[in-house]
């Protein structure tokens, strides 16, 4: 009985342990990042990097995007809206406002999550059609190196949080 009610302790610890950090983005020296100094890395093209900045001063935004790759650079520059009540969030071009990306974020069990300013960073994040945006643009002049269709995983918080 004793075995049993220590495993019970134990799993219930784990799973306290889990759910905590499962609503917070910790980087590894321990600090929280909220979105707006975050950094994610593409799952399976670690090579590409979507770093969250803060938003620019006077604009209706959460946050500037951007994308970069280690070989071609600085790829796109995007502004994050979160609309109200339902709280949906979308990247824009500044230059194309034509150019409209669904940004959905998820937890560290893959549950859908949400995106309000200084929340805590979501723990993976999928944008859709930024592979096709990435393919199109004027920037993919190389194909060597092309996004795809890729989900994000938190990776750090910036050099600019603190």
């Amino acid at each position: 009985m004793k075995l049993l009610t220590t495993t019970i302790t134990i799993t219930a610890l784990v799973t306290a342990f889990q759910m905590s950090a499962s609503a917070q983005s910790i980087d590894s020296t321990g600090r929280k990042c909220s979105i707006q100094n975050s950094v994610y890395q593409a799952i399976g093209n670690p090579d590409f990097k979507l770093i969250f900045s803060p938003r620019l001063p006077n604009k209706n935004m959460d946050a500037v995007v951007t994308l970069k790759h280690t070989k071609r650079g600085r790829i796109q520059t995007f502004h994050m809206v979160t609309s109200n009540g339902y709280g949906s969030s979308f990247l824009t071009d500044p230059k194309r406002e034509e150019t409209t990306l669904n940004i959905v974020v998820f937890d560290r069990n893959l549950k859908r999550d949400s995106i309000f300013r200084n929340e805590v960073a979501p723990e993976y994040a999928f944008i859709s059609d930024l592979g096709s945006n990435d393919y199109y643009s004027n920037n993919a002049r190389n194909r060597e190196f092309l996004l795809g269709d890729v989900m994000w995983k938190f990776d750090r918080c910036s050099l600019s949080s603190k």
